[in-house]
């Protein structure tokens, strides 16, 4: 590869490191040990329901342990947050008041055909009040008041995306069943979990991988850590496939 992409390729391997390849190892565990079927999009959405949280932790706390670790040659030693600071203090913070805008709306209302007039909310027509030739001065406000007949409240929240139970009613009764199983520490049966389905050396505290070339590592699954985590999602995928069958009688 180019040597222009030697730091990018170096941080994917330090990212992998850090946590990337605990979650794989993870995964593919419960693909072979507690029937994780990848190609059941329903399982997918499980996954992301259970787990998208600690994930985001752990990649949370990979960033803060790269903005604070040094960088040596051109960084002389100093630390991404360093560098930051020293950036902005010395050429100044620029700040976006249009960031959380659509680009489509800055186009619609800024662009190159110029600033659109607010109509009247009670549709008499003309210029809203509040601005000169009839415009907002703040242009947040003259946005939000020609946007406003096409803003419905209140909001309904959907079930999350992918959901399989397809109304929320049967997915907070999935939840309240989920906790009360979590709470009572109960575990089903033919999911591989529980202790007499364990092999001889106990149950397995690593993964092996495949790697780069062929080779394979084999990834530390500490039993603290990544067991509770399996045994949740054992309860959660019997629940899951309980509900679904009872409904589809």
């Amino acid at each position: 590869s180019s040597t222009h992409n030697v730091r990018i390729e170096r941080l994917w391997v330090d990212v992998g490191i850090y946590f990337v390849r605990y979650w794989r190892a993870f995964f593919q565990k419960l693909e072979r040990c507690h029937r994780l079927d990848p190609s059941k999009p329903e399982h997918l959405w499980l996954l992301h329901l259970l787990f998208h949280t600690e994930i985001n932790k752990d990649c949370e706390g990979f960033v803060n342990m790269w903005n604070h670790h040094p960088i040596s040659g051109q960084g002389r030693d100093q630390t991404p947050v360093d560098l930051n600071f020293a950036g902005r203090h010395t050429h100044g913070e620029y700040t976006d008041e249009y960031e959380n805008c659509h680009p489509d709306l800055l186009q619609r209302y800024l662009g190159v055909a110029g600033r659109r007039r607010a109509r009247r909310l009670d549709g008499l027509g003309g210029g809203a009040t509040g601005g000169a030739d009839g415009e907002y001065e703040e242009v947040q406000e003259f946005i939000a008041a020609d946007q406003a007949e096409n803003v419905r409240n209140p909001q309904v929240d959907p079930p999350p995306k992918g959901c399989p139970f397809g109304d929320n009613g049967t997915f907070e009764t999935f939840q309240t069943v989920l906790a009360d199983v979590v709470g009572a520490g109960r575990l089903p049966e033919g999911f591989g979990i529980l202790e007499n389905k364990w092999d001889d050396g106990g149950y397995g505290v690593t993964e092996p991988i495949k790697m780069r070339g062929g080779k394979t590592a084999d990834i530390a699954l500490p039993l603290e850590l990544w067991y509770p985590r399996a045994a949740l999602w054992c309860a959660a995928l019997y629940i899951m496939t309980d509900i679904m069958e009872e409904a589809a009688l």
